[in-house]
């Protein structure tokens, strides 16, 4: 992997996002990726909705939000240097986004990690928010609500 994407510390999209909605996504992931390299919990605890499944490596599997916290807080100072890169917005509808990308964790021995990560974004009557991640994800295993 070209080490330019863990000195940059940005997040990579692989189309400009274009409309309202879709920059309104962007916005949210750049927030996302700022929260990480920041280690600022309450501003990434704002990006999610209440009832969100996210998949979390370090939890080992689909946690709650709360349990996303818990165990995001013990390990924030690792997760500084993650990197988001090649992401793709696809808005379903004017209330549901996907989110397609790849999240890169660098290694301190060896090959950074790369998984294939898929987040789900929903509105109601409010902001984009994150209602849904996985790992290695495709349209087939998110949820249908």
């Amino acid at each position: 992997m070209n080490d330019f994407f863990i000195r940059n510390k940005k997040i990579t999209f692989l189309e400009r996002p274009v409309s309202i909605e879709e920059r309104q996504i962007a916005d949210v992931m750049e927030t996302y990726s700022k929260a990480h390299r920041e280690q600022n919990l309450p501003l990434l605890i704002s990006l999610f909705h209440k009832d969100a499944r996210i998949d979390s490596f370090v939890a080992g599997g689909t946690v709650s939000l709360d349990e996303y916290i818990d165990v995001t807080r013990r390990t924030f100072s690792h997760l500084t240097r993650i990197v988001f890169r090649d992401l793709l917005i696809q808005v379903r509808d004017p209330n549901t986004a996907i989110v397609y990308g790849i999240t890169c964790f660098p290694h301190p021995k060896g090959y950074p990690i790369l998984w294939k990560r898929v987040w789900k974004l929903a509105r109601k009557n409010g902001p984009w928010l994150i209602v849904e991640s996985k790992y290695h994800a495709d349209l087939k295993t998110l949820s249908t609500k």
